[in-house]
C-alpha cells in the first residue's frame, strides 16, 4: 500500500511524519519503481507498527525512538507467542495422545521446559 493508504488508516498521521519514520530508518517499506519514480510500498506489518507507534506518540506523548522500540518489542512478543503454538502437553491432556514426532519423552520435556522459561521471562520483565 502506498503512503496515501497508510495516512487514511492512521488517524492524525501526517505525510511529513510518515516520511520521517522512513528516512530515520524506523520503517523500511519496499520500493516500487513506476516509470522513473520510486514509491514506498508499505506492508500490513508496516501499517500495524505505524498504527501502534502513532498511538503511543499521539496519546501518550512518547518520543519517536522510544515508541518504535516499545512497539517493536510488542510485535516480537506476539510473534514469539504465535510461534510457540499450542504446547504439546495441552494436546495430550485434551486428546490423550501426542503427534507421532512427539513420542520421545525427552522432546516433550524440552518443549515444556522451554515454554516455562519463556513464560517466566515474559512475566518477570
Amino acid at each position: 500500500m502506498y503512503a496515501g493508504g497508510v495516512l487514511k488508516r492512521v488517524n492524525g498521521l501526517t505525510y511529513d511524519k510518515l516520511t520521517y519514520f522512513v528516512r530515520a530508518g524506523y520503517v523500511k517499506p519496499k520500493k516500487i519503481k513506476k516509470k522513473s519514480l520510486l514509491y514506498n510500498d508499505y506492508s500490513q506489518e508496516d501499517l500495524e507498527l505505524i498504527k501502534r507507534v502513532w498511538e503511543l506518540i499521539s496519546k501518550h506523548d512518547i518520543k519517536t525512538k522510544t515508541a518504535f522500540k516499545s512497539a517493536g518489542e510488542e510485535v516480537e512478543d506476539l510473534q514469539l507467542t504465535l510461534n510457540l503454538g499450542t504446547p504439546y502437553f495441552l494436546c495430550y491432556y485434551s486428546t490423550g495422545c501426542f503427534p507421532d514426532h512427539v513420542q520421545d519423552s525427552n522432546y516433550l520435556k524440552n518443549i515444556i521446559n522451554l515454554s516455562l522459561i519463556i513464560f517466566n521471562i515474559i512475566i518477570w520483565q
